[in-house]
């Protein structure tokens, strides 16, 4: 869906921004780096995002228009007692 609704953009010089996820960079314990070799998922859900950010960088040197993936970190909010460890900073430190 998201290549078809990229394409889509692309056709008509339309700037194309979709929601990428930090949990493309795994599970880094030091410093944050932002570079391709530093991208480890850990999960399916973070290694879907990195492929499409992959796909991305594949085709932007051919694109007419702008891409921007935005990857968001985990987003604090009610009911994410179910996420465990891979719950929110602020989550985790609410309920200390």
């Amino acid at each position: 869906v998201y290549k078809r609704q990229l394409h889509y953009c692309l056709e008509r010089e339309i700037p194309f921004l979709y929601a990428s996820s930090a949990a493309t960079y795994g599970g880094r314990t030091s410093d944050f780096i932002e570079s391709r070799e530093y991208e480890q998922p850990l999960n399916v859900y973070g290694y879907s995002k990195f492929l499409f950010d992959e796909y991305v960088r594949q085709i932007l040197p051919e694109a007419n228009s702008q891409i921007v993936g935005f990857r968001y970190f985990n987003v604090y909010g009610p009911r994410e007692g179910h996420k465990g460890s891979m719950a929110s900073v602020a989550f985790h430190l609410n309920t200390q």
